[in-house]
């Protein structure tokens, strides 16, 4: 009788690469993530995980990680996509360089930071990292610096809802010299929790919206920028994203649909956020003005420099923003991101 076959992952393991397998297996994940078939998804992860040998392939794999594991699991993860990096050959040194990139981002997201810095430095040193370098260089003098986590240092949060503007404000952080992140770190793709504070300036998007009294405990030379927007493009917006994003803009089955452990990617504290913020009230209109009274409560009787509600839809921006944070306003237009199709954005027209 013919011996029962191996497991499959064991199979692909046992092979020198398959490429074609590999690209198979991570061009079903975003598909699977997509219609919400996380367990699936996981599974075609780990095949592609065994089949994969290129560093453009693990690259992909670094990508969906976050989205597909939680907690511990997350961890191992991280794990067992380190050794597969160690162990594919280099076929070329751009193969070696981009191995080594995404291997000090593996430490960074494992909290080795000695062996993150020490190879951070080397990749800078070498000119790589390409669009990641800013927030390489950011990261590493940020552990480099001997009262790492330094809570003195000025930070600024962006505390927005969705959809408010954040991807706005952030990128004109950006140019106002800030090392500013939105809703995920650049380095590692989690989303933006407490341990990437001391690494970066300026932070945007729910993940800091849903903790910000937090942020203001523990860095106190914070400031903070509420985002606002009229409340019927804003309600079209929030709509239209979550439609684009998850399959329906219908807030009562958004609802029910977040009350599943397995109904969206990026763990259990994407669930979390979105319940504190959103689906705990009866209607975005009462979440929305629940999020306003919050904000206004925490920071009545406060310094009068720590809060700032900006109205990107109002033709507010650079002057409010630069008198905010006492920085020469830059002789460019203020930063449209996320901006409607057909160039412009009027007040009331679609997210900045």
């Amino acid at each position: 009788m013919d011996a029962a076959p191996p497991p499959a992952t064991a199979r692909a393991a046992a092979l020198p690469g398959d490429v074609h397998g590999a690209a198979l297996a991570l061009a079903r994940i975003p598909v699977l993530i997509g219609l919400r078939r996380l367990d699936a998804a996981r599974d075609a992860y780990a095949a592609a995980l065994a089949l994969a040998r290129r560093p453009a392939d693990h690259d992909r794999l670094f990508g969906f990680l976050p989205r597909l594991f939680d907690a511990a699991s997350r961890t191992a993860a991280w794990t067992a996509l380190q050794a597969a990096v160690v162990a594919a050959p280099a076929a070329t040194p751009e193969d070696a360089a981009a191995a080594e990139l995404l291997g000090l981002r593996l430490d960074l997201a494992l909290r080795r930071h000695d062996r993150f810095v020490a190879r951070a430095e080397r990749v800078l040193a070498e000119g790589g990292g390409r669009q990641l370098a800013d927030a390489l260089a950011c990261a590493v003098a940020a552990l480099r610096d001997p009262a790492y986590p330094d809570r003195t240092r000025p930070k600024v949060f962006c505390i927005g809802l969705s959809k408010t503007g954040t991807s706005s404000v952030c990128a004109a952080l950006e140019r106002l010299g800030l090392a500013a992140i939105h809703w995920t770190n650049p380095l590692t793709g989690e989303l933006i929790a407490e341990q990437d504070v001391p690494l970066f300036d300026a932070f945007a998007d729910i993940p800091v919206t849903q903790v910000f009294e937090t942020y203001w405990e523990h860095f106190p030379n914070a400031k903070f920028i509420h985002t606002v927007r009229p409340l019927e493009a804003w309600q079209a917006s929030f709509a239209a994203h979550y439609r684009s994003a998850h399959g329906t803009g219908d807030f009562a089955l958004l609802k029910a649909l977040m009350a599943e452990p397995e109904a969206f990617h990026h763990g259990a504290r994407f669930r979390a956020i979105h319940q504190d913020l959103y689906f705990r009230f009866d209607s975005l209109v009462a979440a929305r003005a629940a999020h306003a009274a919050r904000v206004g409560r925490f920071f009545h009787g406060r310094r009068a420099d720590c809060l700032l509600e900006l109205n990107l839809f109002a033709n507010q921006g650079w002057p409010q923003l630069c008198a905010f944070l006492g920085r020469p306003e830059p002789a460019v237009p203020f930063p449209w991101a996320n901006a409607a199709p057909l160039g412009g954005v009027p007040p009331d027209g679609d997210s900045p």
